[in-house]
């Protein structure tokens, strides 16, 4: 009966752990069915109300020309309904329906007046005429825009959060996040000229709001932002990790968006952006890129609203511009790289020509936006395409860069398929990643576990790296499962070392080597779980454990939140008892 007792006993405290556990990880200002702020304060601007389908006729169009030479222009036009739907306060999803891309605007078909029995003139059509400037792509690119709708925190019009599919393409919600923008407004009041800086598309900008008067009922506002103050706006594709600073941009830039407000909700909303290239420019002629986007209410409908079984949130970001290239495995995509890497193959080893580092260039580019399948196929063909393709690609993997190229070194890593200067190489270029993702992460879990059966240990410190950078763009990266995979690992390695090595740690001096090492990549994460932090504790007070090891321990908190254990750094610091180092 007691040893009963006993076991119910251990079982409650083990589910208690594990709970505070996960209570520890989750970030305690979020819930995980709501988007954005738990909180939804009362709003005074806005009057959008739950269980109401507010339906805008949405247009856009993208068009770069060269001003004052002629008729060389590009365009695209994107018509579409947006469908709000406010399903609770403070919460709306986005869906977007009767999507249609094109290649010019479309014209206002012309009535043509004959007699009866009379054929009409021009019946021959040319084959643009046929699509009458429809994108060939254009029902393509309409089902990936439906494909997800799109969470959102809307608190009296302020758009702090988005929330989406871990499987939405990083294109389409760039797109919504445009669309979001324009619906923006951080105004206090709608009485008042108000100047603030605003997180959108855009990046992070200074803008101004001025009222304009009325029309009827409607109240009309102008909106104006300074791009050239943005920040977290640009991003180079060079494989070169450099430190962020402000410069100044090359292009001459305005911004203008005018909205009408009636009965507390958006009646329409049309904002211009137009981008100049200042080298080569002449007032206002040179090149120029012109973005327009225009929403107007075309419709209300009610519906009863239910209560929902919200699921949990699988991806919060914000309104910023996602840099993240997207990947292609058409065969343009492929034949592309193919061709390049022939030219690779003509200007390089052994009479390297001048023009080689512009091809090399080119080949990373398009590499880039390949699929970890396109570039696999790539590299197998390699050596049938041209005499040193195969050697050309294993040099260039480390510089493309994407999720795919790391995905491929690390198969050819835990292959055996690579010499160890080749391999090391590889896991050394790993600390240059500008934008690593869950699949790099995947990859650098599994080659962690290959460098423990190789006896490596700078396996561990390059993929702790990574999480790092991981950590950098993604605020609340403890969340991520991946991230969690990775801490786990190294935690139960560190734990399993100590005990399986804590007699021998004071007198044999390799044995300390793992465990430094261990703690060193925990302390490059800079991510800590509740769970460890006991053990932490326990070695850096614990005289049984050499200074190096005691230190080190230390050192795994200088990333991790501050506010967590200042308290007991305070107190550890200010007793005289222990070692000074």
């Amino acid at each position: 009966m007691e040893r009963r007792k006993g076991v119910v006993h251990g079982l409650i405290v083990f589910l208690a752990l594990m709970l505070t556990v996960e209570a520890y990880k989750r970030n305690p200002l979020k819930d995980p069915q709501i988007c954005g702020r738990p909180v939804c304060s009362k709003t005074s601007k806005f009057r959008y109300n739950v269980g109401t389908l507010y339906k805008y006729d949405h247009s856009m169009y993208v068009k770069t020309a060269l001003v004052g030479s002629g008729d060389n222009t590009s365009e695209l036009h994107i018509s579409s309904v947006v469908e709000i739907d406010f399903y609770a306060p403070c919460q709306g999803i986005l869906r977007l329906y009767s999507i249609e891309v094109r290649e010019r605007a479309a014209q206002a078909a012309e009535e043509e007046f004959f007699e009866y029995g009379e054929e009409p003139e021009h019946t021959e059509t040319s084959d643009v005429d046929e699509t009458d400037g429809v994108h060939p792509k254009s029902d393509v690119i309409a089902e990936e825009l439906m494909r997800f709708e799109l969470r959102f925190a809307f608190h009296d019009g302020a758009i702090g959060e988005i929330c989406h599919e871990d499987s939405e393409s990083v294109w389409t919600l760039n797109l919504k996040r445009g669309i979001l923008s324009a619906m923006q407004n951080t105004m206090p009041r709608f009485d008042i000229d108000y100047d603030t800086t605003e997180t959108d598309v855009s990046g992070i900008c200074d803008v101004q709001y001025k009222t304009n008067g009325r029309n009827g009922t409607s109240l009309l506002f102008r909106k104006t932002k300074d791009l050239v103050s943005c920040k977290r706006r640009y991003k180079t594709t060079s494989f070169i990790q450099t430190v962020p600073y402000d410069f100044r941009t090359v292009s001459m830039i305005e911004y203008m968006s005018q909205f009408s407000i009636d009965n507390s909700i958006y009646k329409s909303v049309a904002c211009y952006e137009r981008h100049q290239l200042v080298p080569f420019s002449n007032g206002l002629a040179g090149a120029v890129t012109e973005t327009y986007n225009r929403l107007d209410l075309a419709d209300e409908e009610t519906y009863v609203h239910e209560g929902n079984n919200e699921i949990d949130i699988q991806r919060r970001s914000s309104l910023l511009y996602d840099h993240t290239p997207s990947v292609h495995e058409s065969h343009d995509e492929i034949k592309a790289s193919r061709e390049l890497l022939m030219e690779l193959c003509v200007h390089g080893f052994p009479n390297i020509r001048r023009d080689f580092p512009d091809v090399f260039l080119k080949f990373l580019t398009a590499a880039r936006a390949l699929s970890s399948n396109a570039l696999y196929q790539l590299l197998t063909r390699s050596r049938a395409i041209c005499d040193n393709g195969h050697k050309h690609i294993l040099e260039s993997l480390p510089y493309i860069g994407s999720a795919a190229s790391v995905t491929l070194m690390k198969d050819q890593i835990v292959e055996n398929n690579v010499g160890p200067a080749l391999a090391n190489k590889w896991m050394e270029s790993f600390a240059f990643l500008t934008r690593p993702n869950e699949e790099v992460l995947e990859a650098m879990l599994q080659l962690m576990k290959h460098g423990k059966e190789s006896g490596d240990q700078t396996y561990l410190l390059s993929g702790s790296t990574v999480v790092n950078t991981f950590c950098k763009i993604h605020s609340n990266c403890a969340e991520s499962e991946e991230v969690q995979a990775i801490v786990q690992y190294l935690e139960e390695e560190l734990l399993d070392t100590i005990q399986n090595a804590e007699s021998k740690l004071q007198h044999d001096r390799q044995k300390p080597e793992r465990v430094i090492v261990l703690l060193m990549s925990l302390g490059n994460m800079g991510v800590v779980n509740k769970r460890l932090n006991f053990e932490l504790r326990t070695i850096i007070e614990s005289e049984r454990y050499p200074t190096e090891v005691r230190v080190e321990a230390v050192n795994v908190f200088r990333r991790s939140d501050c506010t967590r254990t200042k308290d007991y750094f305070l107190k550890l610091y200010s007793t005289f008892l222990l070692d000074v180092e």
